[in-house]
């Protein structure tokens, strides 16, 4: 499954607090929190709960919520998600992967998480296309890693806003 790279968008993502959940995501690559280096806010912020998700942007006057919404089960293993126009599913790839599978707009995407590398990869399992990547930091305490989402590689898939904040809260999740 090659992936054409004619536009990639990267994000990084950290930890707001040691050893927490939420997490807070910038633009580009970065590896140190520009929030702290320079002031630069988080383009979103991710708050993880033990039944509640939800993913929030960074606008001017504050933060708006771009996807909300909650684990179902007694494992959490599932996850309804919801976001300004559509509502997405969510679950775990096995019991105790830490992959999710959701739909969205009738398109189900997979994140495959290997055990032997820290390289993440979410497919269109539809068109066995590659949407996105995310490599997971492993020697920082507060970087999580580096997603990278595809634009423009041969496929009608959606690249609208609520799609790219679901990428980025499943691969968080």
């Amino acid at each position: 499954m090659a992936a054409s790279t004619h536009t990639t968008d990267i994000y990084t993502i950290f930890r707001k607090k040691p050893l927490s959940f939420d997490g807070i995501v910038f633009s580009g690559e970065h590896s140190k929190n520009p929030q702290k280096e320079n002031g630069t806010p988080p383009i979103y912020h991710i708050n993880i709960g033990n039944r509640s998700l939800e993913l929030l942007e960074q606008k001017p006057g504050g933060v708006e919520a771009v996807v909300t919404g909650g684990f179902e089960g007694h494992s959490q293993s599932k996850a309804l998600l919801h976001t300004k126009n559509s509502l997405a599913s969510a679950k775990t790839n096995h019991r105790f992967s830490r992959g999710w599978t959701f739909v969205y707009l009738s398109s189900e995407y997979k994140w495959s998480v290997s055990a032997m590398s820290s390289k993440w990869t979410l497919t269109d399992v539809n068109k066995k296309v590659e949407v996105a990547f995310f490599k997971r930091s492993s020697l920082k305490l507060m970087q999580i890693g580096t997603l990278s989402i595809y634009h423009n590689n041969g496929t009608d898939m959606p690249i609208d806003p609520e799609f790219i904040a679901l990428i980025v809260l499943t691969c968080k999740m």
